[in-house]
């Protein structure tokens, strides 16, 4: 997966929550990063981030999927430079893509890697481990107290992971191990482009509306990845093993929620107005697009009303194709179903 544009706008958004500069960072493997000059201005300039003094773009010559999707790719080491890091390495199994830090999330960890980094970034490469409980394990065993990390991992069977995870499979392991905060994120998709390039549906995972966990019902033909963003206190560990929220006994709910109040205390709401959630009984609220001007929505024809005139049906592609991408294709099959039988009617057809 690497590093897509639309999760690249998480990592500016993070970086408005709290600075990146001076961090030591941690990439899980070598991450092609999605972004060319374009969509890397479009970034720098909505968030008003000058680059620091020095910088100097980058491309891509090394990772497997540099020249996918058209290509010209700044490198993940000049993206993260953006933000004024100290340090960048690249943690993986082999240096066969140039890593720094070959080690195998498999199995623990040497000591001398322990507390590294101030953040942590995983592109994909927790699905494709064939232990990756215990990787989630030494990921958090390399961060600092105070660190931070953003994993995105599929959710879906989509491009052949080893495994796929629910948003409560990250949100137990770092509320039971005492993380200062745990926020879930879904980015729905439809393809490598819109996956890669945007773009990307994004949901705010509320536990509070779901302590199990589970994975959402999608619209047909949509894929998910699980985007966890989680900052460890002083007194995170790194061992403890949660039990799922159905088979707790009475005393660890009463611990769990102990714990989760900390999180709940939060003011991280990324892409949200201070601490104010939206009103809501779903645990999946859908807050923003991710990269909307990157590729352009196409619209289904079974979204438009069969038996409408040419003329009217025309009218209704434009309106529709007006409307921000998002607002189009995360609704259900049924609500589009509703729509088409209420244009019909209005029309007289």
């Amino acid at each position: 997966m690497g590093l897509p544009a639309p999760v690249a706008e998480i990592f500016f958004e993070e970086n408005k929550y709290k600075n990146l500069a001076k961090a030591k960072v941690g990439f899980i493997g070598k991450q092609t990063t999605y972004l060319n000059d374009k969509s890397l201005n479009r970034l720098l300039h909505k968030y008003s981030l000058e680059p620091p003094s020095g910088f100097i773009l980058e491309y891509d010559q090394s990772t497997l999927n540099r020249s996918s999707l058209g290509g010209h790719f700044i490198t993940d080491k000049c993206f993260i430079s953006l933000f004024g890091c100290e340090s960048y390495s690249c943690i993986d199994v082999s240096a066969y893509e140039g890593a720094d830090v070959v080690a195998d999330l498999n199995e623990e960890i040497p000591t001398q890697l322990h507390q590294s980094f101030d953040f942590i970034f995983d592109g994909s490469c927790l699905d494709n481990i064939f232990n990756p409980a215990i990787a989630l394990q030494n990921i958090s065993k390399m961060l600092r107290p105070e660190g931070r990390v953003i994993l995105i991992n599929h959710a879906t069977w989509f491009n052949g992971p080893y495994s796929i995870f629910s948003p409560g499979w990250f949100f137990d392991f770092f509320t039971s191990n005492s993380y200062k905060d745990c926020q879930i994120y879904l980015g729905l998709f439809t393809n490598n482009k819109t996956l890669h390039l945007g773009p990307m549906l994004l949901y705010r995972f509320d536990p509070a509306n779901d302590p199990g966990g589970y994975f959402p019902r999608v619209p047909n033909g949509a894929n998910v990845i699980v985007i966890a963003i989680a900052e460890k206190g002083n007194n995170s560990t790194d061992q403890i093993l949660p039990i799922q929220h159905q088979y707790r006994d009475q005393e660890g709910h009463i611990s769990f929620n102990k714990k989760l109040e900390v999180i709940a205390k939060s003011n991280r709401r990324l892409f949200m107005s201070g601490n104010t959630a939206f009103p809501s009984h779903d645990p999946f609220v859908p807050i923003t697009t991710l990269c909307p001007k990157l590729y352009f929505f196409r619209l289904q024809a079974s979204l438009i009303p069969s038996k409408l005139p040419p003329p009217y049906a025309n009218l209704v592609v434009r309106l529709l194709k007006r409307v921000t991408p998002v607002h189009v294709w995360t609704r259900m099959r049924s609500y589009y179903h509703g729509l088409r039988r209420q244009i019909a009617r209005l029309l007289g057809n």
